[in-house]
């Protein structure tokens, strides 16, 4: 930093005066390189384009000017030189945001400017959604989301399967008789072995009910199941098993 002799020096000075002291050996100089001056040049324009609102050069070159950045006026734009603590300043749309954060953001409207769009064309199947959904509208229709009420009910049940009937057998007559109120049907785990009868299996199924024009109670999700139940006992014998 072009600074930091400068700095040093006074420190030291401040050191010997108040707590007395003698310098030992001139300072070393380790960084690799000194970091040099440099200009950025920056048109008056481009701040206000970027910032969204009008600042006048005078007030740029004000603004700039009381943090350490010397500015002086060069073919219709501002050279301005960055001081040699500012390495972060590289850009012209570093300048930019300096002026913005001296000026105070408060300044600057809140409001969405207009923009210009891209250019970049949507994808084909986004572009035939977008025509569809247009001559719809056009056509007097509205788009509309249904969602549920309420969260489902769920209910897992195990079933003694005599032999010879399936899990596809089950299913059918579950979905039969309880309706389109069970959402789901998912057979999770099997079990032979004390407990289920000589050449009989234990299905355990997850039933999910949902209604998606009211919230299902616990003794309408019962009744369901039982009807179910009492259905694939009447049709191939299969009982529910009790622990």
């Amino acid at each position: 930093m072009l600074g930091m002799p400068d700095a040093l020096r006074r420190a030291i000075e401040l050191i010997i005066a108040v707590a007395g002291g003698e310098v030992r050996a001139p300072a070393i100089d380790l960084w690799p390189a000194p970091q040099q001056e440099r200009a950025i040049f920056l048109r008056p324009e481009r701040v206000s384009r970027l910032l969204g609102v009008e600042v006048e050069r005078a007030e740029v070159e004000r603004l700039l000017t009381t943090v350490g950045f010397f500015v002086a006026p060069k073919d219709g734009r501002l050279a301005v030189q960055v001081p040699g603590w500012r390495p972060d300043v590289t850009r012209e749309v570093d300048l930019i945001e300096e002026v913005a954060r001296l000026k105070g953001y408060d300044a600057f409207p809140d409001e969405l400017r207009a923009y210009r769009p891209g250019t970049v064309p949507d994808a084909p199947d986004e572009q035939a959604r977008a025509r569809i959904r247009e001559r719809l509208v056009r056509a007097g229709l509205l788009e509309a989301r249904t969602l549920p009420l309420q969260p489902p009910v769920e209910r897992d049940v195990a079933l003694v399967l005599p032999p010879g009937a399936t899990a596809a057998q089950v299913s059918d007559i579950l979905r039969r008789t309880v309706g389109p109120l069970l959402e789901r049907l998912e057979g999770f785990d099997e079990y032979r072995g004390p407990g289920v009868p000589a050449g009989q299996r234990s299905v355990a199924w997850h039933c999910t009910f949902r209604d998606p024009a009211r919230t299902l109670r616990e003794r309408d999700v019962d009744a369901l199941l039982a009807r179910g139940v009492a259905a694939l006992e009447g049709e191939l014998g299969i009982r529910r098993r009790e622990s």
